[in-house]
């Protein structure tokens, strides 16, 4: 589930959440972007996150809000997995001494 967290006092009006999925490549995997109106101090849902079945076992996740402006308010990146490959960092971690 994404979504945007207001801690601001005044609501959040007509903002745009960018949503984009990369390959571990760089490529990207699928974009949209929606509407967003967040009351103050509060968790706005949006619409469930769609990941392409083709999508690389490792990939990432890039999640930009936009004002009415269009001005950038805030942006995100994430790191992910597919659940049959689950984060094994002591393998991450003997692979970054090896080098």
């Amino acid at each position: 589930m994404v979504q945007v967290i207001n801690n601001l006092p005044t609501a959040f009006s007509n903002a745009v959440a960018h949503i984009a999925l990369y390959n571990q490549d760089g490529t990207l995997a699928a974009e949209h972007s929606e509407p967003v109106n967040a009351a103050p101090y509060r968790a706005t849902n949006l619409a469930p996150l769609q990941v392409p079945d083709q999508i690389a076992a490792v990939h990432f996740l890039r999640l930009d809000l936009k004002d009415a402006d269009g001005k950038l308010v805030s942006s995100n990146t994430y790191w992910l997995s597919q659940p049959w490959n689950p984060n094994d960092f002591p393998t991450s971690r003997r692979c970054r001494q090896s080098r």
